[in-house]
């Protein structure tokens, strides 16, 4: 059974050398970027001072990779410094590549701290999930936004417990940043996000073009965090997000952002969203419910529940009550 680690560990093949696995978690024949990402920085780190963290990575996709394939990953040390060091990750799938990474690492330093207040008004998920139920992305996703809202919002956690390294929770943000939040690219010109697959007849395609983080404060993933998104502006066939994580206590744990490319199908002729719209292979029901599956629909029952995991026909599906309604 597929764990979130197995899709963001990497293996040492010669100094500063890497590969991965790539099988997709989303059953598709194109890579998952936030895979990609969290592979890329996780690499990154191995070849940096372990007292050194994760505090920025900027990542360029150039072309789609192919599942199943693997990737090699090759770190170039750029710099290293009493404070910082900064990596350039290359990953590639034969002579072709695939994405290229710069990530930089700080040492910790104690300094005074601001940071915008959060909205925690909408709470997370009480009590434990059905561990038995697991995702092909290995983790939770519990989707929290009003339907009609330009704004993506999700408590998300790990399904497994992670151990205490800090470079793993950073890699673990970044790979929840990319599932589902840049869909509201596509949310605010009124299409539905297709995904890099769904090109093709009249469901748009979306793809990532690029995808930045920072990460503020460490933090733990396994534990309920809230992933945000709002749309910034789109044009040129181009959507840019602007992104946070926060835990449940409203510690600004990083922010992100990412650019889309969005392209309608049929020639031009954009398909509308829809309150039941798809957003990056999940699907979301209205009045009352909230429900995220990898590309399976489900019908909204009848009556409230309590929050609930129920395995879908490919993965994980969280079911809560929204509140307020």
């Amino acid at each position: 059974m597929t764990t979130l680690t197995d899709l963001v560990e990497v293996e040492a093949v010669g100094p500063d050398r890497y590969r991965a696995v790539t099988d997709s978690p989303l059953s598709r024949p194109t890579l998952f970027g936030g895979a990609l990402v969290a592979q890329a920085l996780r690499a990154a780190a191995a070849s940096t001072d372990p007292e050194k963290h994760p505090h920025s990575l900027h990542a360029t996709f150039v072309r789609a990779g192919q599942s199943g394939n693997g990737v090699e990953l090759a770190v170039a040390r750029t710099r290293d410094g009493r404070s910082f060091s900064t990596r350039h990750v290359t990953v590639s799938q034969g002579e072709r590549v695939v994405m290229t990474m710069t990530a930089s690492f700080q040492r910790d330093e104690a300094s005074p701290e601001y940071q915008r207040p959060a909205d925690m008004t909408m709470p997370y998920p009480a009590g434990p999930a059905d561990r038995s139920r697991r995702g092909m992305l290995g983790i939770d996703i519990v989707e929290i936004g009003e339907p009609g809202d330009a704004r993506y919002l999700a408590w998300a956690r790990s399904q497994q417990a992670l151990p205490a390294d800090r470079v793993l929770h950073a890699c673990t943000m970044a790979f929840m940043s990319d599932c589902g939040a840049p869909g509201v690219a596509a949310w605010a010109i009124g299409l539905a996000a297709g995904g890099p697959d769904g090109s093709g007849g009249d469901t748009p395609m979306t793809t990532s073009l690029d995808h930045a983080m920072w990460f503020h404060r460490p933090g733990l993933c396994d534990d309920w965090v809230l992933v945000s998104a709002v749309p910034l502006s789109t044009a040129g066939s181009r959507g840019l997000i602007l992104g946070s994580v926060h835990d449940r206590d409203g510690r600004h744990l990083a922010s992100f952002t990412q650019e889309m490319l969005i392209r309608a199908g049929g020639g031009g002729a954009a398909r509308p969203r829809a309150d039941d719209r798809p957003l990056c292979g999940f699907r979301r029901l209205p009045r009352g419910l909230a429900v995220w599956s990898m590309g399976h629909r489900h019908q909204s029952p009848g009556t409230l529940r309590p929050p609930a995991l129920h395995r879908g026909e490919l993965g994980t599906v969280v079911v809560l009550p929204s509140a307020g309604r």
